[in-house]
Order: C-alpha cells, then structure tokens, then sequence
C-alpha cells in the first residue's frame, strides 16, 4: 500500500550441518519471510586478448518465489573490473543471443538483415563503436520479450 520494498542481505555458507549443502545464517525465518530469494554467484573469469583478467561472470539465480511469475530462473551477468560497472554491451550481446535477436554459430554472429561478425569481442568492439546497431538490437530485443 505504501510503495515500499525491504531488502535484507545475507550470505550463505556452505556445509554447516551434516545434511545442507547451503546454510543462511539468518535462519530459517528469513527463508520463510522471503518472497525472492536470490542466489549471486561468481562464474568463470573474463580476460582479455594478453590473457589478463579483466572480470568474471555473475549468474543470478531465482530460488524462491511466493507471488507467482517463474521460479528458478537464472541468468548469466558479464562483471567488469573497470570501476566495477556491469558490462551492458556484453550483457546486451548475451540477451539478444537468448532470444534469438542475434543468430551464432559457432563464432561467427549474424544479426540485423544479415550483417556478420566473427568472434565476440569483434562484436562487443563493433557495438561499443555504433551506437546506432546497438541501439537497434536493442530495440529489437525488446519486441521480441
């Protein structure tokens, strides 16, 4: 009625007890008082063309859901290192893949009545430069939720 969200944040730790994998610290009660519980991962490490780290990937996982909607979705985040933003151009690329919007095989990533790349940082180079493209799969990615 009041337009209010309450987050609480805790983390989890693994192998407390005899017969949980993952164990909140918070109890039970806040299992039970949660609509959404998610779950932050750290996924595999991004580098760079000389092999240096430049950040890694963040899977998001939906555990629990009492309003309704889909339970245990997930999805993949690419995190950067650089002032610790998230990597929208990559995240746009890995969304559009999802849904179809651009099409790959294999390297090679075709989009937009034809147009092709060979090899994802080509691709991430080529949209971080256009913004038209980008701006156009964009809008394409949302049509097509």
């Amino acid at each position: 009625n009041n337009n209010t969200v309450f987050v609480c944040i805790n983390h989890v730790r693994e192998g407390l007890g005899k017969w949980s994998s993952k164990s909140i610290p918070g109890g039970k009660v806040q299992e039970d008082f949660a609509s959404l519980m998610l779950y932050v991962q750290r996924g595999q490490a991004k580098k760079d063309d000389n092999g240096d780290k430049i950040g890694f990937t963040m899977r998001i996982t939906v555990e629990k859901d009492k309003i309704g909607g889909h339970q245990y979705d997930s999805i993949e985040i690419p995190f950067l290192y650089e002032g610790g933003v998230l990597d929208t151009v990559g995240g746009l690329i890995e969304e559009c893949i999802t849904s179809g919007v651009i099409k790959q095989n294999r390297a090679n990533y075709a989009f937009l009545e034809g147009q092709e790349v060979y090899g994802k940082e080509n691709l991430k180079r080529l949209l971080e430069e256009n913004t038209e493209i980008r701006d156009k799969l964009a809008a394409e990615l949302r049509n097509a939720k």
